[in-house]
């Protein structure tokens, strides 16, 4: 399906919905900053800033693929993760996906922690010569990699790279500064009252010293009126950029989905045209999941909401950038739909039903201990 392309490119210009200002994310300053630097936002020696680095794109993408599967458009082979008084998490919300500590921690019905299982087996002993256990219980790693950093297992961790990146920019920025006031209707004053922290968290203040929160000293906690919420907020400064236009890169790289292998999971037998199947499967899955991304649309954050000028088209990049053919993006699920069912055709197939487990006493507990230093209580 795509025997001669080595990448393939999308680059879609973007327009502010309202203006030509937006606000970029904030990035903490690095370990060897001086004590005291700012968090701020990151500006090129080309005139661009970074409005979406290429992690938030793949938090980004594993949220479209989500929300896809929650609609029932996707037929995702998740896994699920039950906690006691917090709901559910998708293994498409945590932060090392199949390999995130969390499910270190996630038993099934017999009470074997999924590190123990067949599948969680399968998955630490992948590798990219390996992918077959990772095609059929996590997919997603495919495509925005993952590492089993935790394992304990050194160099011999399960490690994959990510094939798919995006990134964008505002282009010709130019920093601004935007000052804004909280008024307080009913304008309390600084000095009305001295003011307790409650030692109920959700009440939040209190005139009674009885019911404050103690310090070190078993004295009563003070608190400013504005920092429980009430009267005037002083002006405070946002900093934002104005903008010609943005652009939104997105990379799938073929090259790198060639150099994996599928093995067959009983005898460990390589086939080329199964191998090659499983690739051009995990290219699909990435335009689709690029599709489902630029569905979703491009509210960034708040002051940052972004539309594209023209519909994207792909570029299939063959061996050199002479080579070049140009698809529509509303092509993806027809090209996902096939070459799934070709894979299916080669033993290769994504896990039908959801892998349910429920957090550990010790999990559990954690949480717990956690939620009470934040003062919140959880739900028996």
């Amino acid at each position: 399906m795509f025997e001669s392309i080595t990448n393939i490119r999308l680059s879609i210009t973007l327009q502010p919905v309202a203006g030509n200002v937006v606000y970029p994310p904030t990035f903490a300053p690095s370990e060897s900053a001086p004590k005291g630097t700012p968090a701020s936002h990151n500006w090129r020696p080309d005139g661009s800033v970074v409005l979406d680095t290429p992690q938030s794109q793949a938090n980004r993408i594993e949220d479209a693929i989500m929300q896809a599967m929650r609609a029932g458009v996707l037929a995702y082979p998740d896994i699920r993760l039950e906690i006691p008084g917090e709901g559910t998490i998708s293994v498409l919300e945590l932060s090392h996906r199949a390999y995130d500590a969390t499910l270190f921690h996630g038993l099934d019905a017999n009470g074997t922690a999924f590190r123990h299982t067949a599948a969680g087996q399968a998955l630490i002993n992948a590798t990219p010569t390996n992918a077959t256990a990772v095609f059929e219980h996590a997919p997603i790693q495919l495509l925005v990699g993952a590492w089993d950093s935790h394992a304990g297992r050194g160099v011999l961790a399960a490690k994959f790279q990510r094939i798919l990146t995006g990134e964008i920019v505002g282009l010709d920025a130019r920093p601004i500064q935007r000052t804004a006031t909280k008024i307080d209707p009913l304008d309390i004053r600084r000095d009305a009252a001295t003011i307790y922290a409650h030692t109920d968290a959700s009440i939040g203040w209190t005139l009674d010293a009885q019911h404050a929160q103690r310090d070190d000293r078993d004295k009563p906690v003070i608190r400013k009126a504005s920092e429980t919420g009430l009267g005037n907020t002083p002006s405070t400064t946002e900093r934002g950029a104005i903008i010609s236009s943005a652009r939104h890169d997105l990379v799938l790289t073929a090259t790198a989905v060639r150099r994996l292998r599928f093995p067959d999971p009983d005898t460990g037998a390589l086939d080329p045209a199964r191998d090659r199947a499983g690739q051009d499967a995990a290219l699909a899955f990435g335009l689709y999941a690029i599709s489902l991304l630029l569905d979703s649309g491009y509210n960034l954050r708040s002051g940052c909401q972004l539309v594209p000028e023209d519909e994207p088209q792909l570029e299939l990049i063959g061996r050199t950038l002479k080579q070049i053919e140009h698809a529509s993006i509303a092509e993806a699920h027809g090209w996902f739909t096939e070459a799934m069912k070709n894979a299916a055709k080669h033993g290769l197939s994504w896990r039908k039903e959801p892998i349910v487990l429920h957090a550990s006493p010790d999990l559990v507990g954690v949480i717990a201990k956690s939620r009470e230093l934040a003062g919140i209580a959880t739900e028996d």
